[in-house]
């Protein structure tokens, strides 16, 4: 009589090497904490009495709430509990005041009487996916998509831009960390140039 016991340990231990055998529940999950990056110089104040109030830009959540992209290569879904919405205002307001600008957040559905510009936002996407492209090379990207809406005080004309910023890294185990850095390096890029085009259109209190 012939013992199966070896094709049902190697079935176990199969089952539990392979990538997605836990199921739908299989996931990483990626640390919340996006801040700006550490600047060598501190910003200098702005104006007084002028300020830009970035108010939290709208996010619609996908279908699966906090699920934020796949991990391809392991069959499991990517996973960021934070809020884009505040995140991306925070950035851009952060990147507005280290470039000379008084700027502040405000929370969706407060008055900003004391505003000289009003900077809304929507966040169209803010992705991070994990694939493999060899066998010791493990690509990790981030997308962040941003549409602002900025309206002024006196003669400027309501007016509106979109800014897309990818970010990628490249390793040979991704870690949650990893995850954390490309979502921080297209978030922030996005602020700065969210900043950068703010500024350009003239949309500060600051004298051109």
């Amino acid at each position: 009589m012939k013992k199966s016991f070896p094709f049902v340990f190697f079935g176990l231990v199969l089952t539990a090497v392979v990538p997605g055998a836990c199921g739908p529940t299989h996931q990483l999950l990626v640390p919340t904490e996006i801040t700006r990056p550490l600047l060598a110089k501190p910003p200098s104040p702005g104006p007084f009495g002028i300020g830009i109030a970035v108010v939290d830009f709208s996010f619609e959540p996908p279908e699966q709430p906090k699920v934020i992209g796949r991990d391809s290569d392991r069959v499991r879904q990517i996973v960021w509990e934070g809020n884009p919405g505040r995140l991306l205002a925070d950035l851009v307001a952060e990147a507005l005041l280290e470039q000379g600008e008084s700027a502040f957040r405000v929370k969706e559905g407060v008055p900003t009487p004391d505003a000289s510009n009003v900077v809304k936002g929507i966040v169209r996407r803010f992705e991070a996916n994990i694939r493999r492209l060899s066998v010791i090379n493990v690509q990790v990207e981030a997308t962040v998509e941003i549409t602002l809406f900025v309206s002024g005080q006196g003669e400027q004309a309501p007016w509106q831009t979109s800014i897309t910023s990818n970010a990628v890294l490249r390793e040979l185990i991704p870690l949650p960390d990893d995850v954390r850095k490309a979502l921080s390096d297209a978030a922030n890029s996005a602020a700065d140039e969210a900043a950068r085009r703010i500024r350009e259109k003239g949309a500060t209190g600051n004298k051109r």
